[in-house]
């Protein structure tokens, strides 16, 4: 089975995209796995990745849906002042492609 990577490489090649472009998979860098909100999370401290977890047991809310909206609720509310670290090392390859696509900027 393909993964979403080598799914897209074939798409842009077929298409024959000249233009300047790339992709970029959005998830947690270190499982591979995950959406948007595991990139986020995965820039937490294990302690607090702890309690969100202690949380979503408690509380039994097990869809993804929930989860998602849940994780980024107790996020914000848990560091209000900075709820995302952008400077983390997790961020920096998004970073990267998005200055190679955008180097006027």
């Amino acid at each position: 089975m393909k993964k979403m990577g080598e799914i897209y490489r074939d798409i842009i090649e077929v298409l024959g995209f000249n233009a300047r472009s790339d992709y970029y998979l959005v998830c947690d860098p270190k499982t591979k796995e995950g959406y948007f909100e595991s990139l986020l999370l995965s820039c937490v401290s294990d302690e607090l990745k702890n309690c969100y977890d202690d949380f979503l047991k408690c509380s039994l809310f097990d869809g993804k849906e929930n989860h998602k909206t849940i994780i980024t609720k107790l996020h914000e509310l848990a560091s209000p002042e900075k709820p995302y670290d952008y400077n983390h090392e997790n961020f920096n390859k998004i970073k990267e492609k998005l200055i190679a696509l955008f180097p006027e900027c």
